[in-house]
């Protein structure tokens, strides 16, 4: 497959999307991303979480093609788990005496 990238906007949602990449719900009223591009199919445009795009920053267009919205949860908490004992070690001692 090929993709070309056009353009990202940063919208205020005026209705309730589904994130392409969760696959969970942008609230109207939410600022999400907006990415638009043509592929195979033509023109597409899809709408993601900021949150979740961030943890995306690493992928090749397989892991584009091939993301299963269940999996990306997972790999998003553990962006998220490890960028927060990065930033604050002590939470990963409090998390470890409150799962003893």
């Amino acid at each position: 497959m090929s993709y070309c990238h056009f353009r990202d906007e940063t919208p205020k949602a005026r209705k309730e999307h589904r994130c392409y990449l969760c696959g969970l719900p942008i609230a109207k009223g939410e600022t999400f991303l907006r990415r638009t591009g043509s592929g195979d199919d033509g023109l597409d445009s899809v709408c993601m979480h900021i949150d979740c795009e961030v943890v995306t920053n690493t992928w090749d267009s397989d892991c584009w093609e091939n993301h299963d919205e269940h999996e990306f949860r997972d790999e998003k908490q553990a962006f998220y788990e490890r960028k927060a004992s990065v930033l604050n070690p002590r939470l990963i001692d409090t998390k470890m005496e409150v799962n003893q």
